[in-house]
């Protein structure tokens, strides 16, 4: 017989489970929703009555954010990304900054609390050690230096700068102008001229919400430091954007049990979105947490700094206008196309920790923060996203292609996978309108194909490769023990097709920092000091100059820059460091370059550089460039073309560089034989067989391709110099009257000129005669005499009397 107190033991309730993370982080956003912000009180415990769910009834919500507040380590990567999503405040102390810190580089990561002027001052002195705030994750303050304060030592200043980016507008006036002269939070406009952009924005559309990915234009942004402008001014300056509508939201939708917290690959986490450092072993990556990180800790092994070191920074505040700013890549910041929308959410998620005037300021211009127009559009690209793709697993650096017919032209340039990141960690708190339609969305979603499936196991196991070896060069014979597919093999699958990849997927496969070239990853170490050498010499040599190394292949100094200039692979957190710690101002090189471009364009209205052309030192050329083997430059470029980054390829196409060297005086001899052997008119893909009966000087020639150029050359260089081509004609048509810029027996004796120096009368179409040339004159410096001839030699017919005769004197 079981006694009476087996007897209760065998009937008592087992006990209840303890909480899960997923329950807890539900009930935090179950908050925000009820409350708007997550300043849980530490006695708060979750009633029993709706809307809450039953399950998390008498959950000591309080007591949990207490405990996540003071936590020595820091949470998973996916559930500190999760918290800034929703606005999680971890200091009620507006001084004070969360960071991480480390004793030593192999030392464990841990958490603390320091003043945010002790945390700007260690960014301060790293920059007037290093020349630049591209820290790499593995920096810590050394503990013991003299040069750093006591109370710096061990910060992670990588994540200073990432709490920075989140927190700006919290930031003081001083503060946030400390970041900006050392590069910091550069794209951040200063409190006021938000202001100013917000109440433009309301005069000009008369609305209370501003929608997310809402972007203001260069005009707009110079007009709000004027307040002399008025409203009419002020509503030319804007982008003339249709209106904002939300799509239909269907609220009885079945979907997912909240978005919020989805078990597939869509927002997963990628650290440009919340740059935490981790560790190599992976410790504090995305993934299964463990309920241990939301477990008490005793209060005497937290670490708080100076909670008291509250005063504010001695400079003096600099104006929006008056200080121009250099960015942390060395770049000047124009403050244009800046996201107005993206920076109104930023200020809902934060508004209650807000300085108290900011929050009056707010107020008073009625704005709705979290008002369902402001994802409207947002909705319109994800729909755009599945119908190109096929799914909805947006990078989070996926930005809206330009000038690309799949898409809607209003939506072009959008930060689509930013937008979609912030809807993602804060549907559960939205209007249901909006969740109602997130849901809608997403069960359009098809089943993931065998290939897609196989793409997104690829990236899972890059992510646990880069986090263990600190890097994402996956060799072809790298693989994982238990799995059947070789990730080596996969990886160079991956190389060999990239121009076959979806542009989603490159996108996704740049944030997880995967390495496309290994010969530039296997040079890498040697290429770095070589480079830190050449930076250290008295006088630098030439950039025509190969580095003396037995590693690396006898390229020239310049070659090399240029490649670390435009390679996909150096445009990487961890590579920019490097770069910048050898010495070199590459941002200042690649400025000059693409300034000097733009120059060229301006007085040769073409970008097909000549190969030995260098910048002339003299106007209007960029004085940041004279000198620079321009010429050199665009070839060396060219010939990485496969690695080029996709943003330096946006920058180069957007000026129309021409990424081939054609070969455009050959293309009347080979018009010739074409209309010889073929009958068919020249398409844009015609190439000339390499084979007989076709000569063998012009075999594989792109006939098609250069006729295209030729063509649009031709129509570029007659437009830009009509006044001097209108003295060759019998009627000019539509001439201005505008004088001519060479006269036409100054071009018939620069002809006569060319015979006698180079004994032809062969003048390549872009020979043009540089300025200040000695052995011409004067009036014939610029002048593109290649051209000139061409239209005089393909319009016979078309000239005038005078023309014709003194052609026929020469």
């Amino acid at each position: 017989m079981p006694t009476q107190a087996h007897q209760r033991r065998s009937v008592s309730p087992p006990p209840p489970r303890p909480p899960t993370i997923r329950t807890k982080l539900k009930a935090l956003v179950m908050y925000r929703r009820l409350f708007g912000d997550c300043m849980v009180p530490s006695n708060f415990v979750v009633p029993q009555q709706s809307p809450w769910p039953h399950a998390m009834a008498g959950l000591p919500l309080g007591r949990i954010v207490s405990h996540m507040r003071v936590a020595k380590r820091p949470f998973a990567l996916e559930i500190e990304a999760n918290l800034a999503g929703m606005g999680f405040v971890w200091s009620t102390a507006a001084t004070m900054v969360r960071c991480c810190s480390r004793q030593g580089p192999q030392a464990d990561m841990r958490v603390r609390y320091v003043s945010w002027n002790v945390a700007i001052d260690a960014l301060v002195i790293y920059h007037a050690v290093h020349g630049h705030c591209y820290v790499s994750r593995a920096f810590s303050v050394p503990y013991g230096s003299p040069q750093w304060p006591p109370e710096a030592w061990g910060i992670v200043l990588s994540s200073v700068i990432a709490s920075a980016e989140l927190h700006a507008f919290q930031l003081t006036d001083d503060q946030l102008n400390a970041l900006h002269r050392i590069g910091v939070c550069t794209h951040i406009p200063p409190w006021p001229c938000v202001v100013a952009l917000l109440e433009r924005y309301q005069r000009q559309y008369q609305q209370t919400f501003v929608p997310i990915d809402y972007v203001v234009s260069g005009r707009a942004r110079d007009s709000c430091n004027d307040s002399s402008s008025n409203d009419s001014v002020a509503q030319s300056d804007w982008h003339d954007d249709d209106e904002y509508h939300p799509g239909s939201a269907n609220d009885d939708s079945q979907g997912s049990e909240d978005g919020y917290f989805s078990s597939n690959d869509t927002y997963r986490y990628h650290e440009s979105e919340f740059g935490w450092p981790c560790d190599n072993n992976g410790a504090g990556r995305e993934g299964d947490a463990s309920d241990d990180d939301f477990d008490a800790y005793d209060d005497d092994r937290y670490e708080y700094a100076d909670f008291d070191n509250s005063g504010d920074i001695s400079e003096e505040s600099t104006s929006f206008i008056d200080s121009p700013l250099v960015g942390n890549d060395g770049t000047a910041v124009s403050w244009e196309d800046i996201p107005l929308g993206e920076f109104v959410w930023a200020l809902a998620l934060g508004f209650r920790q807000l300085a108290p005037e900011r929050q009056v300021r707010l107020l008073a211009m009625g704005l709705e923060l979290q008002a369902a127009e402001v994802w409207a559009t947002v909705f319109e690209g994800m729909h755009s996203f599945l119908r190109i793709f096929g799914h909805l697993s947006i990078p989070l650096t996926f930005t809206v292609p330009l000038n690309d017919d799949a898409w809607d032209k209003k939506l072009w340039g959008q930060r689509l996978g930013h937008c979609t990141s912030a809807l993602h960690r804060a549907v559960g708190f939205l209007p249901e309108v909006v969740v109602g339609e997130y849901h809608r969305l997403h069960n359009l979603v098809p089943a993931p194909s065998a290939e897609r499936q196989l793409f997104r196991h690829f990236l899972s196991s890059l992510r646990d490769f880069r986090a263990f070896h600190g890097h994402g060069a996956v060799p072809p014979t790298y693989s994982v023990t238990g799995q059947a597919t070789h990730f080596g093999e996969l990886a160079a699958t991956v190389r060999e097709f990239k121009s076959a990849l979806p542009h989603s997927d490159r996108v996704a496969l740049d944030e997880a920092e995967f390495v496309w070239d290994l010969a530039l990853h296997a040079l890498w170490p040697e290429l770095m000091q070589a480079v830190a050498a050449w930076c250290r010499e008295p006088v630098p040599r030439s950039e025509m100059e190969p580095f003396v190394s037995s590693v690396l292949p006898p390229h020239p100094i310049g070659y090399w820059l240029a490649l670390l200039c435009v390679h996909e692979d150096a445009t990487q957190a961890e590579a920019r460091a490097a770069i910048m710690d050898t010495g070199v101002d590459l941002a200042a090189r690649w400025g000059a370059t693409v300034a000097s471009l733009a120059v060229f364009k301006g007085v040769y209205h073409h970008m097909y550089v000549p190969s030995d052309f260098t910048v002339p030192r003299a106007a209007p050329w960029p004085a940041a460039g004279w000198g620079l083997p321009l010429g050199a430059t665009v070839r060396w470029v060219r010939s990485c073309v496969a690695h080029v980054a996709a943003a330096r390829k946006r920058e180069l196409d957007v000026r129309g560089f021409e990424w081939d060297d054609l070969p455009f005086d050959e293309y009347e001899a080979a018009l010739c034989v074409y209309e010889q052997y073929a009958a068919a008119d020249v398409s844009p893909d015609v190439v000339l067989p390499a084979q007989a009966p076709w000569p063998p000087n012009l075999w594989g020639y792109p006939l098609g391709h250069v006729g295209v150029k030729r063509a649009a050359l031709l129509i570029a260089l007659s437009t830009a110099h009509d006044a001097t081509l209108s003295q060759f004609w019998k009627q000019p048509e539509g001439h201005d009257g505008a004088i001519p810029q060479f006269e036409l027996t100054d071009v018939l004796s620069a002809l006569q000129r060319y015979s006698n120096i180079f004994h032809s009368t062969l003048i390549p179409l872009l020979f043009t005669i540089e300025i200040g040339a000695s052995q011409w004159p004067p009036e014939a410096h610029g002048m593109p005499l290649g051209f000139l001839l061409a239209t005089l030699r393909g319009n016979v017919p078309l000239l005038n009397g005078r023309t014709k005769a003194l052609l026929t004197q020469q």
